[in-house]
């Protein structure tokens, strides 16, 4: 595969060469393709992480309600005597 620097580029579009244009065409086609493709992983590792934050919120909260004895104590003076 050969690769055209951007003054190459620019060069044949100027000439205004048919194989110049859809080549112009195509690198832009594949730049707007690949940020799409970023944008979409950045999303993606955003979600990821408000994921785990969430998670790890939930799972320190349960572990606070365990560890708590003050909660266990309020929590036996509402059930009813067995």
């Amino acid at each position: 595969m050969m690769d055209f620097s951007k003054a190459q580029m620019s060069s044949l579009s100027e000439q205004g060469s048919p194989a110049g244009l859809k080549l112009e065409a195509v690198m832009d086609h594949l730049q707007r393709q690949q940020g799409a493709k970023l944008e979409g992983s950045l999303q993606e590792k955003q979600l990821q992480f408000l994921f785990a934050q969430h998670a790890a919120a939930a799972a320190a909260r349960a572990n606070a309600a365990r560890m708590d004895p003050a909660l266990f104590k309020e929590a036996q003076m509402f059930r009813p005597n067995t």
